[in-house]
Formats: structure tokens, sequence, C-alpha cells
């Protein structure tokens, strides 16, 4: 301080000469006006007041001794106040750099935490990531191209301390815990123990993940793994990004009333705030473009309610809009359900877990083949469209009513193999489960391989035919026509025939049993048969003969 207040006197060294010397004189002259004016303003007050009690000699003269006492008085004063002054700048300038210091002390302290707050939250989101990809591999089984080796840094603990300031003890502890998971994952992983990574990442994932947002894991958050994250945790990482990016006022919690935004402004979590979890409210999460990706309403600490919508093949659709049961499922409302392989498989509405009211069925196939478009009561068909889709074409099969999902009333556009009641490639209409006005196939009769079941007995699927025969069970289903004699076929039908009877044969040649079906058409619910002729036959084959060779080998 000595030398800061001889560096002010040395700066204002002429002027403070010029006043010490200066002001003294100026002053004593000052003075001398003042006396006589004081005498002067004395003499017209006398004339008013009565003075007599006012005892001032203004007549004496003042001595030269008097004068220098006066010029050394006021100077001294001078001398004082000058030195005050210095006093006084060096003690404003001493404070200012001991702010500074301070500061530059705060600041660095400050940049510290922000430090270790940084490398706290995207060692943690590198770890999340790797866990988020070990649950969609192990757990949903999808297929994820590399796995990286979680890796433990050995001064998470001094950089975790250092955010004492940032976070409440609890929140530590729950950042302490999740570490010492990850470390148990690392170990695991190193030694290649499947089944317990396995078991450790669904045990982590249930906790850190939102729940209901488990199983679609596996779509494109856009890189943002934090959005995934349970509110317990959320809250969490977003005081250490708001203690990164240095934000303000973006939460607060009054009376266990929490209010918390995304970095963008939008509201992340509003609702009963209690013991760091979100027991009553709202989960919300936008991405960068705006759009509402979640939102999620809790009643006693579960999600009851929730809306979620994704990018699918770069179009944004509506995954659910749903109400949950007590066990954290879908249960009712409209949703998307996928295949394994990420297909759409159903798009639509849901009554207690099952297909209710209008909804689509898809094939697993990337054309996103249409099966049902129509309307289902408890799971099953009630009224719509039903497709084939061999082939890789979507045809339509049917369009009606259905029973016990079933094709009841309607238009049978399209037959096939499958046989409908005892009948096969049955086109026309069906009328309250019969066949009414079309054409298909009825079976004709079965021709089994007698002596290679008998050779193979041991097998179990020729014991069932030998038992079958045992209980003549195997007999014709229809008696045969007689074919007309007088019947003369063009060549282009025998070479057809040929063609039948060489499929027939080699059915025979790979199936234990061959059924012959024949050509059926229906009118007004009565069928008649075409003529028992190889051009209105089909044969289909059933228990291969491949396999039972397989097992004798064996």
């Amino acid at each position: 301080m000595i030398k800061k207040i001889k560096e002010n006197l040395e700066n204002n060294y002429l002027l403070l000469i010029t006043i010490v010397f200066l002001v003294p004189g100026i002053a004593i002259y000052l003075l001398n006006l003042l006396l006589k004016l004081g005498c002067n303003i004395g003499s017209w007050i006398y004339q008013y007041v009565d003075l007599s009690l006012v005892i001032i000699d203004t007549t004496a003269s003042i001595k030269a001794g008097d004068y220098i006492s006066y010029y050394f008085t006021i100077m001294a004063i001078e001398v004082t106040a000058i030195l005050s002054w210095a006093l006084l700048q060096a003690s404003k300038e001493s404070n200012r750099l001991s702010e500074a210091i301070k500061a530059k002390e705060d600041n660095r302290d400050n940049e510290k935490v922000k430090e270790s707050a940084m490398i706290i939250y995207y060692d943690l989101l590198s770890k999340i990531g790797i866990l988020r990809n070990l649950y969609v591999t192990l757990i949903l089984s999808k297929e994820i191209k590399k796995i990286n080796t979680i890796e433990i840094n050995n001064d998470w603990i001094k950089n975790l301390s250092e955010l004492r300031n940032v976070l409440s003890k609890r929140e530590i502890d729950v950042l302490f815990e999740l570490y010492g998971n990850f470390a148990l994952l690392q170990k695991a992983q190193v030694c290649s123990d499947v089944e317990t990574v396995k078991d450790i990442t669904k045990s982590i994932s249930g906790k850190l993940f939102i729940d209901v947002l488990l199983k679609y894991m596996w779509m494109d958050f856009e890189g943002k793994i934090e959005s995934l994250l349970h509110n317990k945790y959320y809250i969490i990482f977003r005081k250490i990004e708001g203690k990164i990016n240095e934000e303000e006022k973006y939460y607060s919690d009054e009376l266990n009333q929490l209010k918390m935004k995304q970095v963008n402004g939008k509201y992340k979590i509003h609702g009963e705030y209690i013991n760091g979890v979100l027991k009553n409210g709202k989960d919300t999460y936008y991405d960068e473009n705006g759009n509402l990706i979640y939102s999620l309403i809790y009643k006693d600490y579960k999600v009851i309610k929730g809306n979620y919508s994704n990018y699918i093949d770069d179009r944004f659709e509506n995954i659910f809009d749903i109400e949950f049961d007590e066990n954290g499922m879908e249960d009712t409302g409209r949703i998307i359900i996928f295949y394994d392989s990420n297909m759409v498989k159903y798009d639509g509405n849901i009554k207690v877990r099952k297909y209710e009211g209008y909804g689509i069925l898809y094939q697993d196939n990337e054309y996103l083949s249409v099966i049902f478009d129509g309307i289902w009561e408890q799971g099953k068909k009630k009224e719509g469209v039903f497709r084939d889709n061999s082939k890789n074409a979507s045809i339509e099969y049917f369009n009606g009513t259905y029973y016990n999902d079933k094709p009841y009333t309607g238009e049978i556009k399209l037959g096939n193999l499958k046989s409908f009641n005892d009948v096969y490639e049955y086109k026309g209409t069906v009328k309250e489960g019969k066949m009414e006005n079309g054409i298909g196939y009825t079976k004709n009769v079965s021709l089994i391989d007698w002596s290679y079941i008998e050779r193979h007995n041991d097998n179990i699927q020729c014991q069932r035919y030998l038992m079958s025969r045992e209980e003549n069970e195997c007999a014709y289903e229809y008696e045969q026509d007689d074919i007309p004699d007088e019947v003369k076929q063009e060549m282009a039908e025998e070479s057809e025939r040929y063609e039948v009877q060489r499929t027939k044969e080699n059915l025979q040649d790979e199936y234990l049993e061959v059924v012959e079906l024949i050509e059926t058409k229906w009118t007004r619910g009565n069928p008649e048969r075409f003529e028992d002729d190889d051009l209105n036959k089909k044969y289909l084959g059933y228990g291969t003969k491949e396999k039972i060779r397989k097992i004798h080998k064996l």
C-alpha cells in the first residue's frame, strides 16, 4: 500500500507542490476579505440587533507572525488532506486488486469444475451408448455391426467429487452406483461372459432408460442418447450439461415441484418431484426440428399414458398414442407393432393388448405387403380385405366378414392350396361359412405308399399311417366316377395329363401320402364335381420321406 501511495504522489508531484504553496496564500487572502465583509455586515446588523454581548475585536491589525502561523496551519491541513487522498486511492486500488485476484481464483475453480463436468458428462454418454448397443443386440436381437468394450477411467471418482457444488449428495451417489455397474459390465465383457453381459445389460437398462421405450431403442433418436434416459438420470445429466454451458434458469425446484427445460428451451420435465424422481407429472422430449418425440404422463412413478413418434424410412410417424397397464405394457389405443426384422407388422388400434377396431396387418418383408386391411375384434378379423402375398405380389384373396378369424360371408377371389372347410383352391362366394357359388377342389383319393411305410415302421409318421389303416380310416372320401369311354381328348390335353401324372409320381417318390384333388363347382351351396379326368385334378404331398431317410442314416 505504501508503494501505491508513493506512486500516487509521484504521478501528481508538480500539481501537489503548487497546491501546497499557493492554497495557503489564497486562503489567507480570502479570510481577510471575509473579515472585512463581516465587519461591514456587523455594523449594519448593530442598527437593529443588540450585539453588546458579542465581543469580537475587529479593530486590531493582524500581525506578521499570525500570517505565517495561518500559512503553515493551512499547509499542514493540505498535506494531511493530500496524504488522506493518496491513502484512499491506494485502498481502492488494493481492494480492486484483491477482488480481481479473488475473481481469478473463483474463475479458475469454476473452470476446473466445468472441466470435470464435461469429462463426466461425455464419459457416461459414451458408456450409455455402448450399453444401448448391447441391449439392442442381446436383448432385442437386432444386428449391431460393432460393440466397443466399456473402459473405466481411474480419475472418475476425482472428477465426480468436483461436482459436489453442482449435484446433491443423492445425485452423486446415483452416478457412483452407475459407474460401479459399468465396472461390472466391463469385467464381464473382458471375460467374454456373454450370459453375464446379457444379465447386467438388462438390469442396468431397466433402471437407466425409460421402460416403455426399451423395445424401441433400435430406432434413431438423432444421436441424442440422453433422450432415452429415465427422468431420474436425465435430471442429473441436465444439471451437469447446464454447468458446462453456464446456463441459468433452466430449471426450478420449489415445494417438490420441478420444472426443467431442454437446451432448446422446451419443457422436458414438469410435475411433482420426490427424492430425485418424477412421481406425478409429464416427461416430454422435442428434437432439434421442434418435433415432439414423446410425451409421457406419470402417476405414482409409473407411465400411465404416452405418445411416441419417430422416423420410419425418413417419414415422421406416430408409433403409439396409448394407455399402459400397471406392468407398463401397451394396453389400449393406437400403435405400430414391429417384426423382429424392424419391419412394420401392425398399424392400428388395440384394446387390452389385442387388435381392436381398424388396423392393417403387414407381411414381414421390405415391401410392406398388406395381409389384412379392415376391422378387428378381440384380436381376430371381423370385416375387411384379406390378401395373398405369395411370390412377392399382393392380390386380394377375400373381401367380406369373418367368423372365428375365417372367411364367413363374402367373396373369395383367389384360391390357394390351403384347405377351407375341406376344400382346396375354392374361388367364389361364401355365405355364413359355407360355399355358395364358385369353383374349387375336393379330395378324391389318397395314394399311400404302404410298402415304404411298412419298411420304416419304426418311424412315428409311418406308425400313424399303420394305425389309421388298422382303424379303417384311410378309405376314399368319395367314390370315383367312371371315365366315359367315348370322350376323346386332344393332344394338348394328353400332354397335360402326362404332366399331371408325372407330378403325382414325383410326389409319391418324395412323400408318404399323396392326396388327389378334383375340381368341384358349388351352386347355391351344393357341390358338383367335375369329370374324373387328370385335367381336373391336382395332387398334394404330406410327410416327406427324406427326413425319415436321414434319421435312418443316423
